[in-house]
């Protein structure tokens, strides 16, 4: 697969809309490390199509039609919620190389991370990729367009959260408010019997910046998040390209300690201002909730599935392993590999 970003809105008029979109590169973090950019023709588009949502497995663009896979972990049984699943293929680790490599090449060209962030073979290599769902959009030759990740742990708690790697939990004033923001979270998606998870590695290729497809991938995470019995998720979203305020326009919202939104802070990891975020999945904006319930219907049934089975971890991906889990234990501004969601 070869190597090619999200949501962006009328948030004031056209003139920065088009801006926004000239300027992205994507990689840029909105669901960690994501562009979101969409146009109001894109959000226009879908609003005219939801009678097709429910029938459809690929979307039309200028450019082509993209085919979306959903990835599952190993230890998770995909049958359980899908109708279509199908066992990895034999070089079982390829599609997630090929998922970090797609990432890495963005999130480095946006200036996110640099290259000594990067594996040799240019990867962004999370060790949490094995552990999660992926959503991928493919073209007709087999390029990744587009992926997301869905990292539900199986015992949360928030030192294992990005947030708690984050600058702003870093920061003395804010250190408490944000572990209580998260483990609220966390103790409500178990009271609600809900999972608990983290949505990062988005990213999105130019190639279908301006299609449908750019909101079907917001829109399908909330539907996933609901086939996987409910979630209440979090995420590191930038505020680079509006990215974050997109967002809640989806259904997202700022996380909150005792009716006070954390503020947005600066990560000097990545080089740019950052928010922490909460989502529902049974809550998306009204607007779209329609489409979402389509979208979930139509991916129980006819979604492509790839069931993941455990890796025998390679000496490199035990040494980056023993790298991150090092590089937990240092200072925020002496990480060198992304180890957030960012």
């Amino acid at each position: 697969m070869t190597l090619s970003a999200l949501v962006n809105s009328a948030l004031v008029n056209s003139a920065l809309v088009n801006s926004a979109i000239g300027n992205s590169a994507i990689g840029n973090c909105a669901i960690g490390n994501c562009a979101m950019l969409a146009t109001p023709m894109v959000e226009s588009r879908m609003a005219n199509s939801s009678n097709e949502v429910g029938s459809r497995s690929e979307t039309e663009s200028s450019k082509g039609r993209y085919k979306q896979v959903l990835v599952a972990p190993a230890g998770w049984d995909a049958n359980r919620y899908f109708a279509n699943v199908m066992p990895a293929p034999p070089k079982r680790s390829a599609i997630i190389d090929d998922l970090q490599r797609f990432r890495g090449s963005f999130y480095h060209a946006d200036g996110a991370l640099q290259e000594s962030d990067l594996t040799p073979d240019g990867r962004h290599y999370q060790a949490i990729d094995h552990k999660s769902w992926h959503l991928l959009s493919l073209d007709d030759s087999e390029n990744i367009m587009s992926c997301v990740r869905y990292y539900a742990p199986e015992n949360p708690e928030f030192e294992g959260t990005s947030a708690a790697k984050s600058s702003l939990a870093a920061a003395p004033a804010w250190t408490v408010k944000v572990r209580t923001a998260i483990e609220q979270s966390i103790q409500s998606a178990q009271t609600r019997g809900m999972r608990f998870a983290e949505l990062g590695g988005w990213c999105v290729s130019v190639n279908c910046r301006n299609s449908r497809e750019v909101l079907r991938t917001v829109l399908s995470m909330f539907a996933l998040s609901e086939i996987l019995g409910g979630t209440v998720g979090i995420s590191t979203a930038t505020k680079r390209h509006a990215s974050s305020e997109i967002l809640r326009r989806l259904g997202g919202s700022t996380l909150k300690v005792s009716g006070t939104e954390l503020p947005s802070y600066f990560e000097p990891l990545y080089s740019c201002e950052m928010e922490l975020l909460k989502f529902d999945s049974s809550q998306p904006a009204p607007k779209y909730a329609n489409q979402v319930a389509a979208y979930r219907l139509q991916m129980e049934s006819r979604l492509e599935v790839v069931q993941m089975t455990y890796p025998e971890e390679s000496l490199t991906e035990s040494l980056l392993s023993l790298s991150l889990t090092l590089d937990a234990h240092q200072p925020t501004d002496q990480l060198q590999l992304a180890s957030s969601n960012c």
